[in-house]
């Protein structure tokens, strides 16, 4: 999202419960894996796919991970 609506979020979380966000505002193509997960070496294959694909040469090749902590051995 844009830096206008990344401020928006923050000015939310601060004024309602003052949760604590993470903004991923534009670019970089990440892939996130959640605390969910059911099975995490198909999504580790289709996170390699979307890195690699077309030797990575699209605009939209995955060129970050974000993993939730409970996740990340």
């Amino acid at each position: 999202g844009s830096t206008v609506t990344g401020k928006r979020f923050l000015t939310y979380s601060a004024e309602s419960n003052a949760k604590e966000v993470v903004l991923e505002m534009g670019g970089k193509n990440p892939a996130i894996v959640m605390d969910d997960v059911e099975n995490l070496d198909r999504v580790a294959a289709h996170v390699v796919n979307g890195a690699f694909w077309n030797m990575g040469e699209n605009c939209s090749a995955s060129s970050r991970l974000i993993v939730h902590k409970d996740v990340k051995a």
